[in-house]
């Protein structure tokens, strides 16, 4: 039996799969219903979107007198950027991958900022080459300075592109950076929970659509850290039989096969 999910990460979630696509707003009343699938409370429900709400990621609005929450405009855009990692068909490849390092200085005065810069930098993927050093694939230059930029902490930051010239094993170095054991046990349970879900769904049974609203969002749930975890590391710099393609193809196969019924769900809640 799966355990009931954090409510502000399935809120999140929520929005984040189906949300946007119904223009961005849900009645609180909705949000009970549909998260009430996965065994969340409302009172959880209620003090999540508060919480969210005086964090600056949702905001409240009323729409014909209905109560209701939307993105703001910074998680709108956080949304977006997670796009691009969690529903691109394929990891990326190549061993001509250049990276990219972010070092940075903070005044002793500012731990908490000099904590905010270490753990949103842990958060997009990077690893640690050697003590203040962080890398990662050049291709997560765009969003990390977006990120940083939306921190309001760019002059603590520094960030340089390019290729790595020696003298470490190149592939020794990535093994040293990302805890690549831990990533494969996430990727591997990954495959075992979710290997058997669209073939175990029946899509003529009369709560197909509920169904397959739960499927799919369970599935993304467990999903969508991984390519945060795995910054899409180039193929030749990680182990034998690395599994991070099988668990992506898994993902968008469940994507193709119940997103639209688990769309049609949402919408039979929400009134769309």
């Amino acid at each position: 039996m799966r355990e009931v999910p954090q409510p502000k990460a399935r809120i999140l979630e929520l929005y984040g799969a189906f949300g946007r696509r119904a223009g961005g707003w849900i009645a609180i009343s909705h949000l009970i219903t549909l998260l009430g699938d996965f065994g969340i409370e409302e009172t959880a429900i209620r003090s999540a979107c508060s919480r969210m709400k005086a964090k600056g990621l949702l905001i409240s609005e009323k729409r014909h007198d209905t109560a209701g929450y939307r993105l703001s405009d910074a998680t709108t855009e956080i949304l977006a950027d997670g796009d691009g990692r969690i529903f691109r068909a394929k990891g990326r490849s190549g061993d001509d991958e250049e990276w990219v390092a972010c070092v940075f200085s903070v005044p002793e005065a500012e731990r908490s900022t000099r904590y905010l810069i270490r753990s949103r930098l842990t958060w997009l993927g990077y690893g640690q080459a050697a003590p203040g050093v962080w890398i990662a694939p050049s291709s997560l230059r765009d969003e990390t300075e977006r990120m940083m930029r939306r921190l309001g902490v760019v002059e603590h930051v520094m960030m340089w592109q390019g290729v790595y010239l020696g003298f470490a094993d190149e592939k020794e170095m990535v093994a040293a950076a990302w805890d690549l054991p831990a990533l494969r046990d996430l990727y591997e349970t990954y495959l075992e929970e979710f290997e058997g879900v669209v073939d175990s769904w029946d899509g003529s049974s009369p709560d197909a659509t509920r169904r397959a609203f739960i499927e799919y969002l369970e599935s993304l749930a467990h999903w969508r850290r991984l390519p945060y975890l795995d910054p899409g590391l180039p193929p030749s710099l990680t182990p034998d039989d690395w599994p991070a393609e099988r668990a992506r193809a898994l993902f968008n196969h469940i994507d193709e096969n119940l997103a639209s019924a688990a769309f049609r769900h949402f919408e039979s809640v929400i009134g769309g």
